[in-house]
């Protein structure tokens, strides 16, 4: 009896990673649609300047409106100011995103945050603007929302009780099922995981 038990456990954990694998190219492959638009963007217009994000607003603008399953797109200067169409400011010029794409100078994904603003869970993308020169610019930056990524994973059965989550580099964000189909979210430290 245990052998089987043995069995289904690791045919159950193959079908889990397999599902996992292809969640995961999915949302990669969905991410790289939208990293590519920007930088389609920004090589269509050489003229960008993030020092003057009002210049740019408009031209991003049809992207955002194009976009729905972005939470909105913002200027970040070569220095870190971030600025948006809403008139949202911040400083993320020492945030671990945006130093990586200023030295990579590719697209750097941030760790998820809670925006109060919006009252929302982001994780924000930056897609770095470079010069002829390749140098490092500034760029604009869009959200996706956990809400988003549990959208496009939503078809995806493991079984009548499994677990859906997001992973982030600072814990786990995990659904809960419930019976009546809504979810709760619950963050689970790497001191809880113990």
């Amino acid at each position: 009896m245990q052998y089987f038990g043995g069995v289904t456990r690791d045919d159950s954990e193959e079908l889990a990673q397999n599902i996992l694998e292809m969640n995961t190219t999915r949302i990669v492959e969905w991410l790289n649609t939208r990293t590519s638009a920007v930088q389609e963007l920004i090589a269509q217009h050489p003229e960008f300047d993030t020092a003057r994000p009002d210049t740019i607003f408009p031209v991003v603008r049809v992207l955002e409106e194009s976009d729905t399953q972005s939470e909105g797109y913002s200027v970040i200067n070569k220095q870190g100011i971030l600025a948006n169409s809403l008139k949202l400011t911040a400083d993320v010029g020492q945030s671990a995103y945006f130093l990586q794409a200023k030295k990579s100078l590719a697209p750097a994904v941030a760790e998820m945050s809670y925006l109060e603003q919006l009252s929302k869970y982001i994780i924000p993308v930056f897609v770095p603007v470079v010069d002829k020169d390749k140098q490092f610019g500034g760029g604009i930056a869009f959200s996706v929302t956990p809400d988003i990524l549990m959208e496009m994973g939503k078809n995806i059965h493991v079984g009548d009780t499994g677990y859906g989550y997001v992973i982030s580099g600072k814990g786990i964000i995990t659904p809960t099922p419930r019976p009546s189909g809504s979810a709760r979210i619950s963050r689970i430290t790497p001191r809880q995981q113990r």
